[in-house]
């Protein structure tokens, strides 16, 4: 478990006022490009479940094509 993470989920929970406690209604997106190593984001997808996230969706940031 990433302990940062999981604090600053909880610090965006409090600020927002988000209280659903239900797993399956509690969804986050995370944006991510080549140079993470896949255990870092393996590691941080497994943070976020243990947070009650239950929908986790990964967004990639694609090269840009040359012209």
């Amino acid at each position: 478990m990433v302990v940062q993470i999981k604090e600053r989920l909880e610090e965006l929970e409090r600020e927002a006022g988000i209280t659903i406690t239900a797993p399956e209604s509690k969804e986050i997106t995370l944006l991510a490009d080549k140079t993470i190593p896949f255990k870092v984001l393996k590691k941080i997808m497994s943070t976020c479940t243990a947070s009650g996230y239950g929908r986790i969706s990964l967004a990639v940031v694609q090269k840009v094509a040359k012209i």
